[in-house]
C-alpha cells in the first residue's frame, strides 16, 4: 500500500510538478518518503498490537468481535 501511494505521488509530481510551493525538489521528496515513512510505522506497530492475542485484553476483544470463528 505504501509503496502504491509513493508511486503515485512521484507519477503526479514527475508529470506536474507543484509551481505554487515555493519548495525544491529534494525538499518534497523528503516529505513524501517522511510521510510514506511514517503511515508504514504506524501501520505495523498497530497492526503489530492487534495481533498480539497473548495479552488478555486483546484475546477478549478477538473473541468477542470473531465469535463465528471460534464455534464448535
Amino acid at each position: 500500500m505504501t509503496v502504491v501511494s509513493a508511486l503515485i505521488w512521484k507519477q503526479l509530481y514527475q508529470a506536474n510538478p507543484p509551481a505554487i510551493f515555493n519548495y525544491s525538489e529534494t525538499e518534497v521528496k523528503r516529505v513524501i518518503f517522511g510521510l510514506a515513512s511514517s503511515i508504514s510505522l504506524i501501520h505495523y506497530w498497530i497492526d503489530g498490537r492487534i495481533w498480539k492475542i497473548r495479552h488478555d485484553d486483546s484475546r477478549e476483544f478477538m473473541r468477542r468481535k470473531f465469535q463465528f470463528l471460534f464455534v464448535k
